[in-house]
């Protein structure tokens, strides 16, 4: 549960969530305008998953593969609780070979069946850390 606040007024808030979820749900407060962007990239990542295995749909279908066991074998949060991989992937995209070595090989996997399907948001991912592998500035703060 994420709290919008200016100067902890948010206390009721806080109490009645807490009187409800106790220690069974996270409860953080932070300022307006960072709960508004965990808001919009929360539903964004949402809206990306969703995407990602609508593609994956049509490739599991002709491989006849179970997209649900694959979905319930694929979704983690390795990013979210894992230092490391916060630290070597998000500050300069992908720095290592297994990564982009895969996503090309899965694009052009996807590309070969007859007709080909088109991997567009993996395409997208790819360009994306393409892009970012370049800078050297790592410009995101982690703390």
């Amino acid at each position: 549960i994420v709290i919008g606040e200016v100067n902890n007024e948010g206390n009721e808030l806080y109490d009645l969530y807490y009187s409800i979820f106790r220690d069974e749900i996270p409860i953080i407060r932070v300022s307006p305008s960072t709960s508004e962007m965990i808001k919009y990239a929360c539903n964004s990542l949402l809206a990306t998953k969703i995407s990602f295995f609508n593609e994956l749909y049509e490739v599991c279908k002709r491989l006849d593969v179970d997209l649900e066991i694959v979905m319930r074998h694929t979704l983690t949060d390795k990013i979210a609780t894992s230092e490391w991989y916060r630290r070597k992937f998000l500050q300069f995209g992908f720095q290592d070979e297994c990564l982009p070595k895969d996503l090309d090989a899965f694009i052009t996997f996807c590309k070969g069946f007859n007709p080909g399907v088109e991997i567009e948001l993996l395409r997208s991912v790819r360009r994306v850390n393409q892009r970012k592998s370049k800078q050297t500035d790592g410009n995101i703060p982690l703390r």
